[in-house]
């Protein structure tokens, strides 16, 4: 019996082993906003240009979520271009992977060069044309749901993954808006209760934020100075600038502009966290 007692220990301490070796732990990104953040440069241009970029990373976990149609939500994917909903896509075959990209394919594996070697996961909820204080902060608004969408779909990967014996760890929101909200005033004000509503939603109370600038066509000074206030205002958070980076016609980011953005925000991201580790938590504008 003695025996059997300890074949059976040996066998319990090699399964919690195993099962102890294969989980692992991810830092999770949210990517956020509108129209420039869901992604308008063209994968034909990766393909010419950036060949690497039109593979698929299976390092990087990817869930891609929004309320166009009757909504998408992915799942956990392997981090790829084509998940964003240009405009035109209700003409064409209505599904994903679309012709156009995002930041989050350069942003993902800059993250993971800033983070030593850690794990590193994407949730991205987006959706062109929308406004903050329209749609962002108002259930009832036409173009869905939006905030409850982002803050279910990042639960439900976070639960996903602890389902499977991993552990998400939320480590830092990219959000991109305000081409939407050119006339908002009050956006900063509006922008700070919505990211202390994701924060405290998801209990990530000191959350580090990175707010991407619009690209200043020569009409939009006050949203762009509204953005740099909200990144004064909102603790431990950080203003991305767009300086240098062109544009298809004056609004939304070309091709290798969104690679340049990509990388702009991991790096402001890992400046966020920097900062966070050396002054205990707080985050100096």
């Amino acid at each position: 019996m003695r025996f059997l007692n300890k074949i059976s220990t040996i066998l319990l301490a090699t399964v919690l082993m195993a099962a102890s070796a294969v989980a692992e732990d991810f830092d999770v990104y949210i990517l956020s906003g509108q129209s420039n953040m869901d992604g308008r440069g063209l994968v034909k241009d990766l393909k010419a240009a950036h060949p690497k970029l039109t593979m698929a990373q299976p390092d990087i976990p990817f869930w891609y979520a929004n309320t166009w149609g009757d909504g998408y939500s992915t799942g956990w994917i392997d981090l790829a271009p084509g998940y964003s909903i240009p405009p035109g896509f209700r003409k064409g075959p209505k599904t994903l992977p679309s012709k156009t990209f995002g930041v989050e394919v350069v942003f993902g594996s800059a993250m993971v060069k800033h983070s030593a070697g850690r794990r590193v996961a994407i949730v991205k909820v987006s959706r062109g044309g929308t406004s903050l204080v329209r749609d962002w902060t108002n259930p009832e608004s036409k173009k869905g749901p939006l905030y409850p969408l982002l803050i279910d779909t990042v639960k439900a990967a976070l639960a996903d993954m602890e389902s499977r014996g991993d552990k998400g760890h939320l480590r830092g929101m990219v959000w991109h808006q305000g081409e939407g909200d050119t006339k908002a005033k009050d956006y900063a004000e509006r922008l700070e209760i919505f990211v202390a509503n994701i924060r405290s939603d998801l209990d990530a109370p000191e959350l580090p934020l990175a707010i991407g600038a619009v690209h200043d066509n020569g009409r939009r000074d006050l949203i762009r100075a509204q953005q740099l206030l909200a990144a004064e205002q909102i603790d431990h958070a950080i203003h991305v600038p767009c300086e240098g980076l062109n544009t298809f016609e004056g609004t939304h980011f070309d091709s290798n502009a969104v690679l340049e953005f990509g990388q702009r925000m991991a790096d402001a991201m890992a400046v966020l966290q920097q900062q966070a580790a050396s002054t205990g938590g707080a985050v100096q504008p």
